[in-house]
């Protein structure tokens, strides 16, 4: 019976406690009061729990927010940056494995674009840029060049940056291919 009646006094003086901290008006010149006369300035440390909490709440909210968007444009800028890189492989492969001088580039832009459309980017009209050292381009040992230069746009920039500040982060790729040695020279 003890035991109740000790552990409701103890509930009614823990509340009391917390009264009397919420109650104080002048908090900003205790420390000042406290030091003049000679006492320890943090007695009450019950008045600061659940404080910890809800401080370290509030800096995770503002470390790991920027944390997190800064590891999202790194994603994304890796992923472009191995959707380019695949993209022109594989117009430089399409390109040196075409039996038609006609229809080269169109296979290389066809391919370079699917490259890119399975990473979820667009390849317009003047991103591809295929270059030869010698004329004709499908001459046996000829070395092709293929370069794709391509922008990504930063996630969740707002449209009113636009043109204000980079909004988007620029990526190279180039590949290099050599035209079979023992490939007919065909028309």
């Amino acid at each position: 019976m003890t035991d109740v009646a000790n552990l409701g006094s103890r509930g009614h003086r823990y509340r009391a406690d917390r009264l009397s901290c919420l109650n104080r008006t002048n908090r900003y010149s205790r420390p000042r009061l406290a030091a003049q006369a000679g006492q320890s300035i943090y007695n009450d440390r019950k008045c600061e729990d659940g404080s910890a909490i809800i401080e370290f709440c509030y800096l995770a909210v503002l470390l790991m927010a920027p944390l997190v968007y800064v590891v999202l444009i790194v994603f994304d800028v890796q992923r472009a940056g191995y959707a380019v890189t695949q993209a022109t492989r594989e117009a430089a492969r399409a390109f040196v494995t075409t039996d038609q001088s006609a229809d080269a580039e169109e296979r290389a832009y066809a391919a370079a674009y699917l490259a890119l459309r399975d990473h979820g980017l667009r390849l317009t009209s003047g991103e591809l840029r295929i270059s030869c050292e010698l004329s004709p381009c499908l001459r046996p040992g000829n070395r092709v060049s293929v370069r794709i230069d391509t922008t990504v746009p930063l996630p969740f920039v707002p449209a009113i940056f636009d043109g204000v500040a980079p909004a988007s982060i620029a990526i190279h790729g180039a590949h290099e291919e050599l035209v079979d040695v023992y490939r007919s020279a065909g028309p």
